[in-house]
């Protein structure tokens, strides 16, 4: 295995992820080239499909995102990644955590609504040692997740929804 072509990985509870939302993160991945690729999702994109599906969203300066199920990662970063990985899915669906892993200046920035994904995404590369960066998806399905019992329900019917419109 190259240990500089990237790994596309995707989580086990997209139910109506396409080949096509695939598709254009790994081009999104091939244009920015980063060691970690974490996929997220504007806001108002997911809001324009799945206004029902509930995420936890955060406030950056640049919008609000919330965390996708894609991500990128070349081979030759995962071993700077094992540790910070586990932190990162202990935080998840906290902000304030995930904000006080990439320190306590990014933290107050964070909820001063004036953290920007870039300085979370140098803050993320210092500490890892990895070059870390965002990649915003346009589709909405790369979000749309099951993390709890309430969530098989909605995402039955949006399996069973011809071209997954919205419910």
């Amino acid at each position: 295995m190259d240990p500089d072509a990237p790994a596309i990985v995707a989580a086990s509870d997209l139910p109506i992820l396409t080949p096509e939302s695939v598709d254009d993160f790994a081009q999104r991945v091939a244009r920015i080239d980063p060691d970690v690729g974490y996929g997220c999702l504007e806001k108002q994109t997911h809001m324009a499909r799945f206004p029902e599906v509930p995420h936890t969203w955060v406030r950056l300066q640049d919008g609000i995102y919330c965390g996708g199920g894609l991500m990128s990662i070349k081979p030759r970063a995962y071993p700077l990644l094992e540790r910070f990985i586990e932190q990162l899915g202990a935080a998840r669906k906290s902000p304030l955590k995930l904000a006080s892993l990439l320190g306590w200046g990014i933290g107050v920035r964070f909820a001063l609504g004036r953290l920007s994904i870039a300085q979370a995404e140098r803050r993320a590369s210092e500490m890892l040692g990895a070059r870390a960066r965002a990649i915003v998806s346009p589709f909405a399905e790369t979000a749309v997740n099951v993390d709890r019992i309430s969530d098989v329900e909605l995402a039955e019917r949006l399996v069973a929804t011809p071209a997954n419109a919205t419910v």
